[in-house]
């Protein structure tokens, strides 16, 4: 818990929401997916916790306030499916969607990247045969008539027009000796 506090940006706001689908029956990923089920009304409620009320200095103290975060929530649902409302004498705002919306922000919204953080003890990842061979093969290939001050790029195809040329000589061997074993 100490290494999330000390790598992370300081928590703000808790946002606690509570999702009540019609009859009590979640959406599944395929429905949601393919749009197929009927209209329907979800309702949904959120709560905003300052940081400073949320203990996540002390783990059991935390544990025993997600606990009582949860009762509340079981007994707002339980409300809810008997009365239509989360807290009583509260209305809520009803907001309309399409699946086609849904959907469409959904797929449409970026991805945010993250950028790993390589640990400085980290072992460096081993090298691909491409490499291996490219390394071997550099003198050779930057030896032969080749124009001294020869681009990255440069260098990057005449590598691979190269290894292309053994592959195919490779290839060429094989069929060979397949013709002289059939003989």
């Amino acid at each position: 818990m100490k290494r999330i506090v000390k790598t992370r940006p300081p928590i703000k706001y808790v946002l606690d929401v509570t999702i009540a689908y019609p009859n009590g029956i979640p959406l599944s990923l395929a429905t949601f997916g393919f749009g197929t089920r009927e209209k329907c009304d979800i309702a949904v409620n959120y709560k905003i916790y300052d940081a400073s009320e949320v203990p996540f200095e002390d783990e059991e103290k935390l544990r025993d306030w997600m606990y009582e975060v949860y009762k509340e929530k079981d007994e707002m649902l339980a409300r809810y499916y008997e009365t239509g409302e989360f807290n009583p004498g509260e209305k809520g705002t009803r907001i309309a969607f399409s699946w086609a919306k849904i959907i469409g922000i959904m797929v449409n919204s970026p991805i945010p990247k993250v950028k790993k953080v390589k640990e400085a003890e980290a072992p460096k990842k081993p090298m691909t045969a491409y490499f291996l061979w490219a390394n071997e093969n550099r003198s050779r290939l930057t030896a032969k008539g080749n124009p001294p001050q020869i681009s990255s790029k440069g260098f990057g195809k005449r590598m691979a027009r190269t290894r292309r040329q053994i592959k195919v000589a490779k290839d060429v061997s094989r069929i060979e000796s397949q013709i002289r074993r059939s003989k």
